[in-house]
């Protein structure tokens, strides 16, 4: 069996800037370039910005309840022009 040419999400975390709340991830191509990576919070879906390298981040609105401290959970999705993964993780703050 080939190897998968779906892009590797190897990291997922959540930090606050203020009142917002950035939602970060680290996106590994691996044989295809990476095409578009969103994440879905909270029943939203959010286009994530490359931030060079394999880096890739969002400032949203915190939604529902979330507050500084809480843990975050989110899904991240990566795409190449024929294939996605996806992956769900989160970040708590730790100021």
């Amino acid at each position: 069996m080939p190897p998968s040419l779906t892009p590797a999400i190897t990291e997922i975390d959540s930090d606050w800037v203020g009142e917002r709340l950035r939602l970060r991830a680290e996106v590994v191509p691996r044989g295809a370039k990476v095409d578009r990576v969103r994440f879905r919070y909270r029943g939203k879906r959010f286009k994530a910005k490359h931030h060079g390298g394999w880096r890739y981040s969002r400032m949203v609105k915190p939604r529902g309840k979330d507050e500084p401290g809480d843990e975050i959970r989110f899904k991240v999705t990566a795409c190449t022009i024929s294939d996605c993964t996806s992956r769900t993780g989160g970040g708590e703050d730790h100021s």
